[in-house]
C-alpha cells in the first residue's frame, strides 16, 4: 500500500494473482491469534491489476483443533509402536541374548588366555576385537529399539529413504529368520531426501513388512520374500513399496484394510494400517494397497521429496 492508502500497481504485478496465507498476529490486549488471509488482484480490461480485494479470517480455533489432532495421532502412533514391540519380544530377546553370549564367551576365553604359562598377544588382541565387535552389536540393536519406542514430538528432516530402509530391514531381522523369509531390497540410488519424521517413517515400514510376513503363513517356505523398493517418479515424488508373496487380499478388503479395528488377522487389533495412513497422509503423501499380477499384495505409499512438503508442523 501507499502511504495515501491506495494500492500500487507496479506492486500488484510483481504478485501473483491470488495469495492464500496462514500467520500469528498479536491483538491490542497482548494475545496471539492465526489468521487467514485471502485475496487476489482485480484487473482492467487491459489485464492491468488495479486493485486488491480479499478477506481475513480468525482461524485460531481450527489451528488448535488440528493441533490437539496432531497430539492424539502422535499418543496412538506411539502406543502403536509399543504394541509391536510387545509383539516382537521373543524375537528381540533372541537379538539381544545372541551378543551378550558371545560377550560372556570371549570374556571366558580372555581369562584363560591371561591364565596361560605364555601370553599370546595376537590372540588376545583378535579376541578382543570380536569382544568389541559384539558389544556394538548389542550397543546398536539396544539403540535402534530405544529410538523406535521413543515418544517425541514430530520432528521432520530431509532422510535418506534408502538408509532408513536399511535400518527397518536390520531391525526386523529376527522377524525375518524367524518366519524363515527372504528379505529383498530393491533401492533406487537416484531417489533425493525427503522431509519426514524418521520414528514414524519407520514406524509405517515396520508395521508393512510384518504384515508381509504374517501375510504368508499358509506360503511355502522356499516361497515367502518381501520386497521392499524404492523409486523416484517423474512428478517428483519418492515411491516406497513392500512387496509380499501371500496369499493375498480379498476384492472388497483393500480399502478395509484401512479402517480402524478392522484387522486380517486373529490376534491383530486393527490400528497398524489406519495410524499408518494417517502418517503418510499427515506427510502430503498416499498409501494404498494393490494386488500383484501373480501373487501376493503389495501396499504403497508416496512421500514427496526435498522440500515440496513443509517442516515439523
Amino acid at each position: 500500500m501507499e502511504p495515501n492508502g491506495k494500492t500500487n500497481s507496479k506492486t500488484l504485478e510483481l504478485q501473483d494473482s491470488r495469495y492464500d496465507v496462514e500467520f500469528r498476529m498479536q491483538t491490542k490486549c497482548g494475545e496471539y491469534r492465526w489468521v487467514q488471509s485471502r485475496g487476489e488482484a482485480l484487473r482492467d480490461e487491459n489485464g492491468k491489476p488495479y486493485r486488491m480485494a480479499g478477506s481475513i479470517r480468525d482461524i485460531t480455533e481450527r489451528r488448535r483443533a488440528e493441533e490437539e489432532l496432531r497430539q492424539l495421532q502422535e499418543k496412538l502412533a506411539h502406543v502403536a509402536r509399543l504394541s509391536t514391540m510387545g509383539e516382537m519380544a521373543t524375537g528381540i530377546a533372541h537379538e539381544i541374548n545372541q551378543p551378550l553370549t558371545a560377550v560372556a564367551t570371549y570374556s571366558h576365553i580372555l581369562k584363560h588366555m591371561l591364565d596361560a604359562p605364555t601370553t599370546d598377544k595376537q590372540g588376545i588382541q583378535k579376541t578382543l576385537d570380536k569382544l568389541e565387535a559384539q558389544t556394538l552389536r548389542a550397543g546398536d540393536i539396544v539403540w535402534r529399539l530405544r529410538n523406535f519406542v521413543k515418544k517425541s514430538p514430530s520432528n521432520r528432516e530431509p532422510t535418506d529413504l534408502n538408509a532408513l530402509v536399511k535400518d527397518v530391514a536390520r531391525f526386523v531381522d529376527p522377524d525375518i529368520r524367524q518366519a524363515d523369509v527372504s528379505l529383498q531390497l530393491s533401492l533406487d540410488d537416484t531417489c533425493p531426501n525427503a522431509n519426514v519424521d524418521t520414528i514414524q517413517i519407520q514406524q509405517v515400514l515396520v508395521n508393512l513388512v510384518r504384515n508381509a510376513i504374517d501375510a504368508m503363513d499358509e506360503t511355502p517356505i522356499d516361497q515367502r520374500s518381501v520386497t521392499v523398493a524404492t523409486q523416484i517418479r517423474e512428478d517428483n515424488i519418492v515411491d516406497v513399496s513392500v512387496c509380499d508373496a501371500g496369499t493375498g487380499l480379498r476384492e472388497d478388503a483393500f480399502e478395509l484394510v484401512f479402517d480402524a479395528f478392522y484387522s486380517t488377522k486373529q490376534q491383530g487389533m486393527g490400528m497398524g494400517l489406519a495410524i499408518s495412513r494417517s502418517i503418510i497422509e499427515d506427510h502430503g503423501g498416499r498409501l494404498w494397497a494393490e494386488s500383484n499380477h501373480t501373487v501376493g499384495t503389495t501396499f504403497r505409499f508416496t512421500i514427496p521429496h526435498g522440500d515440496s512438503h513443509g517442516g515439523p508442523k
